[in-house]
Protein backbone atom coordinates (compact mmCIF):
# COMPACT_ATOMS: atom_id res chain seq x y z
CA UNK A 1 0.00 0.00 0.00
CA UNK A 2 1.48 3.30 -1.04
CA UNK A 3 0.54 6.51 0.76
CA UNK A 4 1.47 9.93 -0.41
CA UNK A 5 0.14 13.41 -0.10
CA UNK A 6 0.00 16.18 -2.66
CA UNK A 7 -1.07 19.61 -1.52
CA UNK A 8 -2.57 22.01 -4.06
CA UNK A 9 -3.03 25.65 -3.26
CA UNK A 10 -6.08 27.34 -4.71
CA UNK A 11 -5.56 31.06 -4.60
CA UNK A 12 -7.72 34.00 -5.50
CA UNK A 13 -4.85 35.27 -7.67
CA UNK A 14 -2.27 33.40 -9.77
CA UNK A 15 0.00 31.00 -7.93
CA UNK A 16 3.23 32.68 -8.97
CA UNK A 17 2.37 35.71 -6.79
CA UNK A 18 1.91 33.64 -3.65
CA UNK A 19 4.35 34.04 -0.80
CA UNK A 20 4.10 33.25 2.92
CA UNK A 21 5.62 36.68 3.54
CA UNK A 22 3.00 38.99 5.13
CA UNK A 23 4.13 41.96 3.01
CA UNK A 24 3.71 39.90 -0.13
CA UNK A 25 0.26 38.71 0.96
CA UNK A 26 -0.83 42.31 1.47
CA UNK A 27 0.79 43.55 -1.75
CA UNK A 28 -0.66 40.68 -3.78
CA UNK A 29 -4.12 41.24 -2.25
CA UNK A 30 -4.58 37.53 -1.54
CA UNK A 31 -7.93 37.04 0.20
CA UNK A 32 -8.00 33.29 0.74
CA UNK A 33 -5.85 30.18 0.50
CA UNK A 34 -7.41 26.74 0.15
CA UNK A 35 -5.25 23.64 0.57
CA UNK A 36 -6.50 20.54 -1.23
CA UNK A 37 -5.01 17.16 -0.36
CA UNK A 38 -5.02 14.12 -2.62
CA UNK A 39 -4.37 10.79 -0.94
CA UNK A 40 -3.71 7.69 -3.02
CA UNK A 41 -4.32 4.35 -1.38
CA UNK A 42 -4.53 1.01 -3.19
CA UNK A 43 -4.55 2.86 -6.51
CA UNK A 44 -7.57 5.01 -5.64
CA UNK A 45 -7.24 8.78 -5.35
CA UNK A 46 -9.32 10.79 -2.90
CA UNK A 47 -9.17 14.60 -2.87
CA UNK A 48 -10.51 16.77 -0.08
CA UNK A 49 -10.24 20.31 1.21
CA UNK A 50 -7.82 20.23 4.12
CA UNK A 51 -7.48 23.89 5.10
CA UNK A 52 -9.17 27.19 4.25
CA UNK A 53 -7.50 30.45 5.34
CA UNK A 54 -9.09 33.91 5.09
CA UNK A 55 -7.06 37.15 5.20
CA UNK A 56 -8.12 40.72 5.91
CA UNK A 57 -7.20 43.57 3.49
CA UNK A 58 -3.99 44.15 5.46
CA UNK A 59 -2.83 40.58 4.71
CA UNK A 60 -3.39 39.28 8.25
CA UNK A 61 -4.98 35.88 8.82
CA UNK A 62 -8.45 36.33 10.32
CA UNK A 63 -9.80 32.79 10.00
CA UNK A 64 -8.34 29.33 9.44
CA UNK A 65 -10.45 26.20 9.17
CA UNK A 66 -9.15 22.60 9.08
CA UNK A 67 -11.34 19.87 7.57
CA UNK A 68 -11.42 16.10 7.87
CA UNK A 69 -11.42 13.80 4.83
CA UNK A 70 -15.22 13.58 5.13
CA UNK A 71 -15.51 17.37 4.75
CA UNK A 72 -16.45 18.12 8.34
CA UNK A 73 -14.77 20.93 10.26
CA UNK A 74 -12.12 19.61 12.66
CA UNK A 75 -10.69 22.89 13.96
CA UNK A 76 -11.27 26.58 13.40
CA UNK A 77 -9.33 29.63 14.56
CA UNK A 78 -10.47 33.25 14.26
CA UNK A 79 -8.50 36.41 14.93
CA UNK A 80 -9.81 39.95 15.47
CA UNK A 81 -7.74 43.13 15.11
CA UNK A 82 -8.35 46.68 16.33
CA UNK A 83 -8.00 49.85 14.22
CA UNK A 84 -4.28 50.00 15.09
CA UNK A 85 -3.83 46.47 13.64
CA UNK A 86 -3.23 44.91 17.07
CA UNK A 87 -4.55 41.39 17.60
CA UNK A 88 -7.22 41.81 20.28
CA UNK A 89 -8.93 38.40 20.24
CA UNK A 90 -8.16 34.87 19.14
CA UNK A 91 -10.69 32.05 19.33
CA UNK A 92 -10.03 28.32 18.92
CA UNK A 93 -12.83 25.91 18.10
CA UNK A 94 -12.78 22.15 17.85
CA UNK A 95 -15.48 19.85 16.57
CA UNK A 96 -16.91 17.36 19.04
CA UNK A 97 -17.98 13.80 18.25
CA UNK A 98 -21.48 14.99 17.28
CA UNK A 99 -19.88 17.14 14.54
CA UNK A 100 -20.79 20.34 16.39
CA UNK A 101 -18.38 23.24 16.55
CA UNK A 102 -17.59 24.33 20.09
CA UNK A 103 -15.35 27.02 21.49
CA UNK A 104 -12.30 25.38 22.96
CA UNK A 105 -10.68 28.53 24.34
CA UNK A 106 -10.34 32.26 23.68
CA UNK A 107 -7.44 34.65 24.12
CA UNK A 108 -7.94 38.39 24.62
CA UNK A 109 -5.17 40.97 24.32
CA UNK A 110 -4.83 44.49 25.78
CA UNK A 111 -2.37 47.14 24.59
CA UNK A 112 -1.11 50.43 25.98
CA UNK A 113 -1.32 53.75 24.09
CA UNK A 114 1.94 52.94 22.26
CA UNK A 115 0.47 49.69 20.92
CA UNK A 116 2.55 47.45 23.21
CA UNK A 117 0.83 44.33 24.59
CA UNK A 118 0.31 44.69 28.34
CA UNK A 119 -2.13 41.86 29.06
CA UNK A 120 -3.11 38.48 27.65
CA UNK A 121 -6.13 36.69 29.08
CA UNK A 122 -7.21 33.11 28.37
CA UNK A 123 -10.81 31.92 28.80
CA UNK A 124 -12.32 28.44 28.51
CA UNK A 125 -15.28 27.48 26.29
CA UNK A 126 -17.73 28.77 28.94
CA UNK A 127 -16.09 32.20 29.22
CA UNK A 128 -14.45 31.42 32.56
CA UNK A 129 -10.99 32.80 33.18
CA UNK A 130 -8.20 30.23 32.89
CA UNK A 131 -5.21 32.53 33.33
CA UNK A 132 -4.04 36.09 32.85
CA UNK A 133 -0.58 37.34 31.94
CA UNK A 134 0.64 40.88 32.57
CA UNK A 135 3.68 42.25 30.71
CA UNK A 136 6.09 44.97 31.92
CA UNK A 137 8.57 46.89 29.77
CA UNK A 138 11.55 49.13 30.46
CA UNK A 139 11.78 52.76 29.26
CA UNK A 140 13.24 51.60 25.93
CA UNK A 141 10.29 49.29 25.25
CA UNK A 142 11.97 45.96 25.95
CA UNK A 143 9.87 43.35 27.76
CA UNK A 144 11.35 42.85 31.24
CA UNK A 145 8.72 40.78 33.04
CA UNK A 146 5.72 38.53 32.52
CA UNK A 147 3.52 37.72 35.51
CA UNK A 148 1.00 34.88 35.20
CA UNK A 149 -2.10 34.67 37.41
CA UNK A 150 -4.51 31.75 37.74
CA UNK A 151 -8.31 31.87 37.53
CA UNK A 152 -8.46 33.11 41.15
CA UNK A 153 -6.12 36.02 40.32
CA UNK A 154 -3.32 34.41 42.36
CA UNK A 155 0.21 34.96 41.03
CA UNK A 156 1.54 31.57 39.86
CA UNK A 157 4.72 32.52 37.97
CA UNK A 158 7.03 35.39 37.13
CA UNK A 159 9.31 35.36 34.11
CA UNK A 160 12.15 37.91 33.94
CA UNK A 161 13.80 38.92 30.66
CA UNK A 162 17.49 39.83 30.76
CA UNK A 163 19.21 41.21 27.68
CA UNK A 164 22.93 40.45 27.28
CA UNK A 165 25.19 43.18 25.94
CA UNK A 166 22.38 45.66 26.41
CA UNK A 167 23.61 49.24 26.39
CA UNK A 168 21.12 51.74 27.77
CA UNK A 169 20.77 54.72 25.40
CA UNK A 170 22.32 57.96 26.68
Amino acid sequence: TMHFKIVFLFLTIPVYLFSQNKKELKKSKIKTITEWTTVTQDGKETTYKETFTLFNPKGKMVEETHFGQDGTVKQKETVTFDAQRNKIEETHFETDLKKKEKLNYKLAYTYNSEGVKTEETEYDWNGHLIKKMLFSYNAEGYKVEKKTFNDKNVLISVKKYVYENYVKPE
